[in-house]
């Protein structure tokens, strides 16, 4: 039987079939407005990863080019003064030539805490302080034996177009922690005479500061989420003054025991990003040398991939920051 025209127009069939159209748009809409809104917050967190990782790779390729610098630096010096008799007996003159290039290129470069070079036996021949900015060559009574330090030891024992790299520490002198803290990485290579018999090394100890700098300034969008760390998960540049270079000062605060399931991940890849209840993390690894506590590498080769000798580069994004959307 056909309804009739007053049924239909019936205030509460009406009222009921508007509610049940409202409830439809209403639900459609929030599902809209939801999906919308997880595709916004989605796409936050991809800007979100991809400049941190951006950022990271920018610090590397900082330390890297620095890296690499120094090395030229060391090599150019090293070859250019091989022949010019520097290691013959009572060559005072050529000595004397030699200390006021370095003295020279030291006030150029601005980055060099000493200029050395040692003979066979150890003894420093050549010694250029930098002088906080005025570099000033040490007089032939001043130089000393270093025979016994592990930065000559292990220079000495390289082949040629080898360099040596120290661990990267804070300056000790007379058996205290300089203050200001001095950040500090020594580079050496063997020298040789135009006959190719090895006559000693040249060393340069190279003002950690400028690698720091060079590094927070390539990350300067990550202030305050960026650190690097060195292999033992130390702080060597952290945004609290505090936790830096704890290995020095005898403490065991360190990444690894703040964030051990983390650093776990960390040191198990050379570059990654991962997130947990903790926050964004953002890494990449940077190789200096070949060795666990300092080692070698060619002078004409890439930085190795695989070693035991590494810092971190990592960016820590807190959870406040990464799972909200920006405003």
């Amino acid at each position: 039987m056909n309804e009739t025209p007053e049924k239909l127009q019936n205030p509460t069939s009406i009222a009921r079939r508007f509610l049940v159209i409202f409830a439809v748009l209403l639900g459609l809409l929030t599902v809209t407005t939801g999906a919308h809104f997880m595709i916004r917050e989605r796409t936050v967190q991809i800007e979100r990863e991809t400049s941190q990782m951006l950022n990271i790779q920018l610090g590397k390729a900082a330390l890297d080019r620095d890296l690499q610098d120094v090395i030229s630096d060391l090599t150019f010096l090293a070859r250019h003064n091989e022949t010019t008799g520097l290691f013959l007996p009572d060559n005072t003159a050529t000595r004397r030539d030699v200390a006021e290039q370095f003295r020279v290129f030291s006030k150029q470069k601005g980055k060099y805490d000493q200029i050395r070079v040692l003979d066979e036996t150890g003894h420093e021949v050549v010694r250029v302080n930098y002088n906080q900015g005025e570099p000033v060559a040490t007089d032939e009574s001043g130089l000393q034996n270093k025979s016994d330090r592990y930065y000559f030891i292990e220079t000495w024992a390289l082949d040629a177009s080898k360099v040596y790299v120290s661990p990267f520490d804070l300056n000790i002198e007379y058996g205290k922690i300089e203050i200001p803290e001095v950040p500090m990485v020594r580079f050496g290579t063997p020298m040789f005479d135009k006959d190719g018999t090895k006559r000693g090394v040249l060393l340069l100890n190279y003002l950690g500061s400028s690698l720091i700098g060079d590094f927070k300034e390539a990350t300067a969008n990550l202030a305050g989420h960026v650190m690097l760390l060195n292999s033992s998960g130390f702080w060597l540049s952290n945004s609290k003054k505090k936790d830096e270079w704890g290995f020095m000062y005898g403490s065991d605060n360190t990444m690894k025991k703040k964030f051990p399931g983390v650093w776990r991940q960390i040191i198990a890849e050379k570059t990654g990003q991962f997130s947990n209840k903790d926050g964004l993390f953002s890494f990449t690894t940077i190789f200096p040398v070949v060795g666990s506590s300092g080692g070698h590498r060619d002078t004409g080769g890439s930085l190795p991939v695989d070693s035991s000798y590494f810092w971190k580069a990592v960016s820590h994004l807190p959870p406040r920051y990464f799972f909200t959307s920006l405003v």
